[in-house]
């Protein structure tokens, strides 16, 4: 039987865990070998160069591996591709656990790197395809988590064995490794391949039973069939973009294919200049040659260093999909690159001999702490979820596997550079990688869009610049949050849901009418997603409340769509008539209701590029209408604040109207023609000889909602009035 549900996004999550364990088992073992007695005595004592070659030529091997990948993994898939890898990895264990000279073990450690740059460039795009979007940022820092353990584990393993003298003690901790490695064999069999893969590779009916499976427990059947069809519009359109060829990486088509590889590449290669491997690799040298250390106590930081890499991985687990991606970048990578800073002047004057040197080396000591933490925090949270979300799905294998060489190479650049470094140039060293920090930021401030919260086919429309055929595409499975008092509310909530929205619905008194609403509308279409939420809107610990009952029911942190209709127009046409209250009653509802509602809407919509805001106004806004000043001073400032949030919001996809309507029949204010025979009102006074009715409100609110290329316009609908 097949695994469905959390048991399969489970298995898919231990799989690409393993992955990351590996790699941070490969990154930290040789570091910690290569000062051991037993290794030295068995490949003759190895010179600071020679180290870097051993090292780092899995790094050229893992380079090879990445970029192979790029050939066949979208051919094979994700997961055959990882089955390869893993192999790969056996084989090369095997030849370094084995190896008597140098040569020998060189080879094993580039047949390591092959597979290791297979399997690197592989998991993170195959995590990402499977996450859920509003926690896809926490899957993946769950897998870096592990990737950290690996490189605890082999750190603490290599100081274990350090004080013994015969060979095993560093060929245990070689082949050791296997113990991840035939467990991610098992799991590739148990896991399906992935929907979009499947998607894009013409197998369609296969890419939604794995949705289905996917999804059973947490999603309607309606919403997963709506995401499929999501999927297969963006393959379409990518498809009609370019064909998914290595030109096509450089092609700056409507989707910003070019961009989009150009950020995945520098964004790996970013993180490696930066220093950390450096740190990661080379922690015992650094300890014992720059800071002073012995020998002894120089593996043994390591160890607590590698240990607080560990505990600091944990931290963004409860940050990137609150926080996003760009904060966490750039708040940390600042604080990498003052440390960098301080580093080099502590160093200096430990190099020096200085009367400080020995605090200047406690607090060069601590600063690697720091370095590593602001670098787990920020930087290795979303270096690698951040590939896999932005790059095209056409592309995304290739693209992956190419930014993840290029994380290899600059990682080979450095662990090659930074022995003879240390040695030569010593404390200038740190202000390298304090430049290279700092260079970093304005480039992420001007470049790196948010990815937070967003559905891999969504990052499309963020580059697309909302082109009208993923405008269309992107309609069906929206959710839309109504506040519906009347008449004007149900049409319009009629009207989106036939259109595949779905529905979050406000009442306050009128229980019935919205039951009976939702009831009508549960018969079109029983399995989508459809809420009724009791709500005085005047008042702001209910809005509040609503947006948390919205995340908990609807899966997602706001609307898509928010229509504010609720409204409040108790008829007093004489000023000096108006009790002061209620003034303050008709502003609360009609004003500043509709602004706490956009106040917690736009955040989310900000966040995946694309929202939709209507707020119902009146012909009063503009000093007609037969109600009082107070009730025409409400709606003016709604269109106000409307024109004013149109002009900020356009630039992040969110388009924000008003419509204004007048004299609309079957509703409180105008029940019907009779009801205002005689007044200001009356039909005779409308040019049109008639009232509007609800649906021709509903009509418009939905073209709103249809299109992204009207903003900032209040829209009178008032049969010829003034």
């Amino acid at each position: 039987m097949k695994l469905q549900g959390n048991t399969l996004l489970g298995a898919v999550t231990a799989l690409t865990a393993l992955g990351f364990m590996q790699i941070g088992y490969d990154n930290g073992v040789m570091g910690g070998l290569v000062n051991q007695t037993a290794f030295n005595d068995t490949f003759d004592s190895p010179g600071s160069t020679m180290i870097g070659v051993i090292v780092s030529l899995m790094e050229i091997g893992a380079f090879l591996g990445s970029v192979s990948s790029a050939f066949f993994g979208e051919r094979i898939g994700r997961r055959k591709s990882i089955a390869v890898g893993v192999v790969i990895l056996i084989i090369g264990a095997l030849l370094q656990a084995t190896a008597y000279h140098r040569s020998h073990l060189i080879v094993g450690r580039v047949v390591s790197g092959v597979g290791l740059g297979i399997v690197n460039s592989t998991v993170p795009v195959m995590q990402a395809e499977f996450a859920p979007k509003a926690t896809r940022g926490l899957y993946v820092c769950m897998q870096l988590s592990t990737l950290n353990l690996g490189i605890l584990v082999a750190y603490w393993l290599d100081y274990g064995f350090s004080t013994h003298t015969g060979s095993y003690a560093w060929r245990v901790p070689i082949i050791l490794q296997c113990v991840f490695l035939f467990p991610m064999l098992l799991l590739v069999l148990l896991v399906d391949e992935t929907p979009r893969w499947l998607a894009a590779h013409d197998r369609q009916d296969q890419a939604l039973q794995v949705l289905r499976r996917l999804n059973n427990e947490k999603m309607h059947d309606s919403d997963i069939t709506a995401l499929h069809e999501d999927i297969l519009r963006t393959v379409a359109v990518e498809k009609a973009v370019g064909a998914g060829s290595w030109k096509d990486l450089l092609r700056n088509d409507e989707i910003q294919s070019q961009r989009r590889f150009l950020i995945a590449c520098a964004i790996q290669s970013f993180q490696q200049l930066g220093g950390i491997n450096a740190i990661i690799y080379y922690s015992a040298t650094l300890f014992e040659k720059s800071v002073g250390f012995s020998q002894h106590m120089s593996a043994l930081m390591s160890g607590f260093l590698q240990t607080w890499f560990f505990v600091a991985s944990f931290i963004p687990w409860f940050l990137i999909d609150r926080v996003g991606r760009r904060p966490l970048l750039l708040s940390m990578i600042s604080v990498m690159a003052a440390v960098m800073a301080v580093q080099a002047g502590l160093i200096y004057q430990v190099q020096n001999n200085t009367a400080i040197a020995r605090t200047c080396g406690i607090a060069a000591a601590a600063m690697l702490f720091i370095f590593q933490g602001a670098f787990t925090i920020g930087f290795q949270a979303t270096v690698w979820v951040y590939p896999a979300e932005i790059l095209p799905l056409r592309l995304r294998q290739r693209g992956s596997s190419i930014s993840t060489a290029s994380n290899w190479i600059c990682n080979y650049l450095i662990v090659q550079i930074t022995p003879p470094a240390i040695s030569n140039i010593g404390w200038k060293t740190y202000i390298i990688f304090a430049v290279l920090n700092t260079l970093w930021v304005p480039i992420i401030y001007f470049f790196f869009p948010e990815t937070k919260g967003l559905q891999l086919e969504d990052v499309d429309r963020l580059f697309a610049g909302e082109s009208q055929q993923f405008t269309a595409a992107s309609f069906t499975a929206k959710d839309g949050l109504f506040t519906v008092y009347n008449s004007i509310g149900a049409a319009c909530a009629r009207d989106l849901f036939a259109q595949g929205a779905r529905l979050a619905l406000t009442y306050s008194t009128n229980k019935t009418a919205i039951e009976s609403l939702i009831t009508d509308l549960k018969a079109q279409d029983p399995s989508r997603a459809l809420t009724s939420h009791k709500v005085d809107v005047g008042n702001a610990d209910d809005i509040t409340n609503l947006f948390k009952e919205i995340q908990s029911l609807h899966n997602q942190a706001g609307p898509d769509i928010l229509i504010s209709n609720a409204g409040y127009g108790k008829r007093i046409s004489d000023i000096v008539d108006i009790p002061n209250e209620e003034f303050e009653k008709m502003i609360r509802v009609n004003l500043f209701a509709s602004f706490l509602l956009c106040k917690l809407a736009v955040p989310y919509m900000v966040s995946q590029k694309w929202g939709r805001i209507v707020l119902m106004s009146s012909i009063a806004a503009v000093g007609g209408g037969i109600n009082g000043c107070h009730y025409a001073a409400s709606k003016a400032g709604l269109t106000g604040m409307m024109k004013n949030l149109a002009g900020k919001l356009a630039k992040d996809g969110i388009t924000v109207n008003d419509v204004a309507p007048a004299m609309i029949g079957d509703t409180g204010m105008v029940p019907s023609a009779r009801a205002v025979e005689g007044t200001a009102g009356d039909v005779r006074n409308i040019p049109v000889g008639r009232l509007g009715t609800p649906q021709e409100v509903a009509n418009v609110v939905t073209m709103l909602c249809k299109t992204g290329y009207v903003t900032g316009q209040s829209i009178l609908l008032a049969g010829g009035l003034r």
